[in-house]
Parts: C-alpha cells; structure tokens; sequence
C-alpha cells in the first residue's frame, strides 16, 4: 500500500458502499483526499458515520446528488446483478461537454468494458479491475486493465485510488481478468479452505478441534506475514522449514507428489478461470439456475417469523463454509450451514445446520432422531427444500422438514445463514435461528 498523496482533478462519486466500498473510501481519506471532495451513492448505507462526519456526502439516490456535480471519477463498486438497472443513470456523467469527461472505474466481476461502454454509452471512459477481499485490511491486490485508449494519467490516478487498500498490477489483455478473478479473487476463499483442512487434519490426528483450529489460522496468517516481509522466494522459505528425514518432508512428498496439491490448485484456477469468461458472455451455471424466487422466498419466511434480516448477495459464490466467510469477513465457524440428510425410513427431508468448521457425526443424528439417515442428493435436496445445495435456507422451504442444530453454534453472538441461493446470505443470532426454525440442538460431533 503506498502512502502517497492522491490529488484529484474534480470530485469522486462511489457507486455502492459495502465493504469493498467502504474500505476503499476509508482508504482515501487516509491518503489526503478531503471528504468534501466524495460523494457516495448507497440505497442503503451502513457504519458510515466516521466517513459523513469528515464532510463525505452519502446520498440513497443518484437524485440526491447535487445538482450540476461533474465527477472526475466514478468508481463502480455496485453488485454485477444490480447494474443492469443502475447504470442507465449515470449515462449524464459520460456525455463530454468542454472538459474530458467523467471515467468510469470499475470493480465488479464479469462486466466487461463493452458492456459497461453499452449501458453508460459509447464514448464512456471506462476502466475496469479486480480487487479482492483483503483490502477490508489494506492488503489488498488490485489488477487494472491497461486500455490504450484512456490517457496514462487517468490510469495512473486509478492506480492511485485503488492502491489506498493494497498493490496494484496491470494487465494489457481484458480476457486476462478472468485468470486474476479465478487467483486473486477468489484467492482468499482458497487459503481460507486450506486453514479449514489444515485444523480438520490436525483434528484427525488427535489434536483437540478449538486447538488445531488456532494452530491452522496462525500458522497460515505467520507465514502470509512471513512471506509479505521477506525477500526470500517462496522456494527458498518452503526449502527452510524442511530438514533432510524430518517430519516436513514427508508431508511434502504427498503434497508435491504427481497427483498432490499443484495438479488440483491448476485445475481449480481454471475452473474460475472458465466460469468467470461463462459469465462474462451471459451463460448460467452449469448446474442450471436457482428455483425462481427461492431469495424471495426466504425473505417472506423471515418477515413472517418477525426477523428483520438483511439479505446480502455477493459476486462469488458462496456455496461453502470457506466460500462464505471470506466474503463475508467472519470466522468459517460463524457458518451456520445447511446439510440435508434423508430418513431412510419415512424418505423425508432431514435439516442439520451446523458451524462451518464441524462435520457432522451421523450416528449423533440418527441417535437424535431414532432412526437410520443417509445423505441426500441434488434432486432429493431441491425436490424437498425448493433449494439449491449450497444455498439451503433454515425457512422458507417448499414442504416439511425437520431440523436439528448444532450446539456449537451458541458459542458466537451472530452467525450467517444461507438465504436460498448459492451466492445470498443474512446475519441472525442463535437464538434467532432456534426460534424460526424450531429445530431441536444438539452435538453433531
């Protein structure tokens, strides 16, 4: 992250202000922009007042903005889904009079600049790049997509704002995005996975779970820190914690071996890589698209139970636990997730919602139940639920099921449930979830 003072040509509109929006305009301000010089447009801002009381003008609406404002830049932080109907609106700000115009700076996934140029019109200056969810911490990494036809100093200045959270990289060729969206993107969600299979490993070896959970997380954020401070390659640290015979490099003979860890991270990344150019050309998911109004859905099951949630969707998935809480910014365990099993015998629907870091011990749940349970599949989980997996909502299901919940969950004051799509979470307490649900706690491990 540099510390260099950025200096803006005219005012700066952010379009969206959750919490990539919000790290950015904190990084701003950190760097000398004056809050006067801000204006944000957010339908529903939140913990903003920090931000309002150093003089940044937060508005609902696009109407709301003053009237004659120019923007130099408008940075795009709004949802990819939300743009369709957002975007028509600030045509006015592409439209050159005498000046040069306004640019348009984007960070939404998906969106390529010719769609951007469609929907804001044709002589939009547009810039796009991809950041990624460590800027909440100011490390993050930002790639910019290098456009011949916008001037080096504008593209200097979008260097400037976005590395107020973070580096910055440079691509020439905009199908490259897709690459930086399946590594860096989504990058976080990948470590995260890997503290959630390094504390279940340790788990499997008889480490306690609350003990190998800590030993993971610290182990992967001290060699993050180790790696950001050292000069030292990669290689060089890995080859200076192996000792010849030692315990180190017996695990890295698995790892490294024909079939180990790169051969699965290349095929992972690719597989972003490929989904992210499918959204970019409109395809739907290869597993063909959620059951209409099942968001919907959820949101009226939590209005009839009297909880008033805010659902939040987010660009990836966030289909597993790792998934989830890196979008989210909380811990895997704050995961309240969603396993359907079936009752072998009666052949109903059963609904197990447990912390993101426990695996849940079937003979608990048939001892729970008093009978004999199997997983469920795809069909048997969206033909009883309504749902997706990877989406299953505690409510709002389209018949009967019976829930269990995992004691664990009371450890934490709020926990994040799946509000029926892959991508579409809220926030509730365990209480809450106890009340709505009705569902019976238990240990699950």
């Amino acid at each position: 992250m540099s510390d260099q003072t950025i200096v803006l040509p005219g005012p700066l509109l952010l379009v969206g202000c959750g919490k990539m929006g919000g790290a950015l305009l904190r990084g701003w301000l950190g760097r000398g922009i004056a809050g006067k010089d801000v204006f944000v447009v957010d339908p529903a801002p939140r913990d903003l007042d920090d931000v309002q009381a150093r003089g940044v003008t937060i508005v609902s609406a696009i109407d709301g903005l003053p009237a004659g404002l120019q923007p130099a830049i408008v940075l795009l932080a709004i949802k990819p889904q939300f743009m369709d109907e957002a975007l028509p609106a600030y045509r006015r700000f592409a439209q050159k009079a005498t000046g040069p115009g306004t640019v348009f700076l984007s960070i939404a996934a998906g969106k390529t600049v010719a769609y951007l140029k469609d929907k804001l019109g044709g002589d939009a200056a547009v810039v796009r790049s991809m950041p990624n969810t460590p800027a909440a911490v100011s490390r993050g990494m930002s790639v910019i997509l290098r456009d011949p036809n916008i001037p080096v100093a504008t593209l200097d200045l979008c260097g400037q704002l976005l590395s107020a959270v973070g580096k910055v990289g440079w691509i020439d060729e905009e199908d490259q995005i897709n690459a930086v969206t399946a590594l860096s993107g989504g990058g976080p969600a990948y470590v995260f996975l890997l503290i959630e299979c390094l504390a279940e490993a340790g788990r499997a070896a008889g480490l306690p779970a609350d003990l190998a959970m800590q030993l993971a997380r610290e182990t992967v954020t001290g060699s993050g820190e180790l790696a950001h401070r050292s000069s030292d390659s990669a290689t060089r640290l890995r080859e200076a914690v192996m000792s010849p015979k030692g315990t180190t490099i017996e695990a890295l003979a698995v790892l490294m071996a024909p079939d180990g860890l790169q051969p699965l991270m290349t095929k992972a990344i690719a597989a972003a890589t490929r989904r992210g150019r499918e959204i970019a050309e409109g395809k739907a998911m290869a597993n063909g698209p959620e059951p209409k109004g099942s968001v919907a859905r959820v949101r009226e099951a939590l209005a009839r139970h009297g909880l008033e949630a805010e659902i939040r969707e987010f660009d990836a998935s966030t289909r597993t636990s790792a998934d989830a809480a890196a979008a989210i910014g909380c811990t895997v365990a704050q995961i309240a997730k969603s396993v359907v099993f079936r009752a072998k015998a009666a052949n109903q629907p059963i609904l197990v919602i447990a912390s993101g870091t426990n695996r849940v011990d079937e003979k608990k749940l048939e001892a729970a139940l008093g009978g004999k349970v199997g997983r469920a599949d795809a069909d048997f989980v969206r033909a009883a639920t309504g749902f997706a997996i990877g989406g299953v909502a505690p409510v709002g299901h389209t018949g009967p099921v019976r829930v269990f919940i995992d004691a664990d969950l009371d450890r934490y004051e709020e926990i994040w449930a799946a509000a029926g799509s892959p991508n579409a979470v809220f926030r509730l307490t365990p209480a809450d979830l106890r009340r709505i649900t009705g569902g019976q706690v238990i240990s699950v491990k």
